[in-house]
């Protein structure tokens, strides 16, 4: 009974703001994944950083602060680039359109090129 009276420019960009609001993160798979990352992250920062305090103090009430201020030291390392990599476009892509586009601008000007001598030569078969 409605109709959409939305453009397609105007369905694909609100499609694009809905995943870059997930962060790219589309799927359960990815979404675990990621968790398990920051979590494995984590838990290997604190062992380092509790093994680290061992070395550094005989005091043993430090080596789980040590083990601690490293794993939240990850946290924030693992937040910041999230934010990094959902904020700033893959140059790759960037670089594979522009590839893209020239390559079918030299295809363009291959083609026209090739029309301008044929159309050439029929001029000469003429005269």
């Amino acid at each position: 009974m409605v109709a959409d009276v939305t453009t397609p420019q105007e369905r694909a960009a609100a499609t694009d703001s809905y995943y870059t609001e997930l962060g790219n993160l589309r799927t359960y798979k990815q979404q675990i994944s990621f968790g398990m990352h920051v979590i494995v992250t984590m838990g290997a920062f604190y062992a380092f950083g509790h093994v680290a305090g061992i070395a550094i103090t005989d005091n043993k009430a430090l080596h789980p602060l040590c083990g601690l201020v490293l794993m939240i030291g990850a946290l924030v390392m693992e937040t910041t680039l999230f934010i990094i990599r959902t904020t700033v476009p893959p140059k790759l892509h960037w670089e594979v359109e522009k590839k893209r586009r020239d390559r079918h601008a030299r295809a363009e000007e291959e083609r026209e090129e090739k029309e301008r001598e044929e159309s050439g030569k029929e001029k000469d078969k003429d005269a």
